[in-house]
């Protein structure tokens, strides 16, 4: 693009508008920019510098998006060899090849974060990726008992709560087989979560019930009655025990709760400690709505406007209500204590 001598930003902003190369050099050698300053041309000096920074910047973002495309992609063919090498080794149960792979994606900078920002939302992290049989590194590790392993795939990104095509998630592979130190890892801190029913509509506690895991029931029952008490859900608890409430009953896709299952099957001690959880529910239960009868806001029966818990009103109503009858300590007439005054004025002294 030449600019000619003298005032000729028009010309300047049409050659611009029909994008001018304003990098581009006369016979001279001089640019576009170069000979406006020349020529004081003060105007056109202003549009080519601001055209010249706009396409450094255009440069740089496409530059960048460029630089991203290329990072994303080799993020992407490492992590499918990634996944490779995993199916391998959890199809094998090789538990050293599995802590190997993560510690050489944790060397190659291949986190759980790295790999989201490159890849689709509903792509897996190879630590969830399954085999063609249906086990993930997790629910195998779950399905086993095999703690240190749970711990470092946590840890390093893996998901608690995904389901694989066996219809199970780790915490209900441990609750099944009854690995106990898993079970309370997964649940600490909220980290799976126990309420999570699998596309067969089977929760934690169902399959341990159906399986007769009697001390891992107790500690899903634990767990349920933590969760109930503070939330002042005692009767979603008792429901959660057995589905004998027609409002919400927790059973599976098959219509069986976790007390029908282990009536079903014969575990005793599992009826034993889901019975107890179902009476101490009741209990609690009980407990909560005496303390809202007895708390409740109730107005005072004599009409004075007052209101407070039904369990201490009596107390206003005999001694501190201004419509409470009280007996004049001069003629033992009887009147509203609010009206005691007046009355002792009229009523003549002895």
């Amino acid at each position: 693009m030449t600019v000619l001598d003298g005032t000729n930003e028009g010309l300047v902003l049409a050659l611009l508008r029909h994008d001018a190369d304003v990098f581009a050099r006369d016979r001279k050698g001089k640019t576009a920019l170069e000979w406006a300053r020349l020529t004081n041309n003060t105007g056109a000096s202003r549009h080519l510098e601001m055209a010249i920074q706009a396409h450094i910047y255009a440069s740089r973002i496409a530059d960048a998006d460029e630089n991203r495309v290329t990072k994303h992609a080799h993020v992407l063919e490492r992590h499918a060899q990634l996944c490779k090498d995993m199916q391998t080794a959890v199809a094998a149960n090789n538990v050293v090849q599995i802590r190997a792979l993560i510690q050489q994606a944790t060397d190659d900078g291949m986190s759980a974060d790295v790999f989201r920002e490159a890849a689709t939302s509903h792509s897996r992290y190879f630590l969830d990726v399954e085999t063609s049989a249906g086990w993930s590194a997790l629910t195998k590790a779950a399905s086993v008992g095999d703690l240190p392993t749970i711990e470092l795939l946590v840890q390093h990104g893996a998901d608690v709560n995904l389901e694989t095509k066996l219809r199970h998630t780790a915490l209900t592979w441990a609750a099944y087989c009854g690995h106990k130190d898993v079970v309370q890892f997964l649940l600490q801190n909220q980290r799976a979560d126990w309420r999570q029913g699998t596309s067969e509509g089977k929760t934690a506690l169902i399959h341990a019930s159906r399986n007769g895991q009697h001390v891992v029931v107790g500690i899903l029952v634990a767990v349920l009655h933590e969760w109930s008490v503070g939330c002042s859900s005692a009767n979603r608890a008792k429901q959660d025990y057995a589905g004998d409430d027609p409002k919400a009953p927790p059973e599976d896709k098959a219509g069986m709760d976790a007390m029908g299952y282990a009536k079903a099957e014969g575990h005793a001690q599992v009826v034993s400690v889901l019975q107890t959880a179902i009476d101490n529910a009741q209990n609690h239960l009980d407990h909560v709505e005496t303390l809202k009868a007895k708390t409740a806001d109730v107005a005072c029966n004599l009409g004075c406007g007052f209101h407070h818990a039904k369990d201490l009103i009596g107390y206003h109503q005999d001694n501190k209500c201004p419509h409470r009858m009280v007996e004049c300590e001069f003629c033992n007439a009887k009147t509203m204590d609010m009206d005691m005054d007046e009355h002792k004025v009229h009523t003549e002294m002895p």
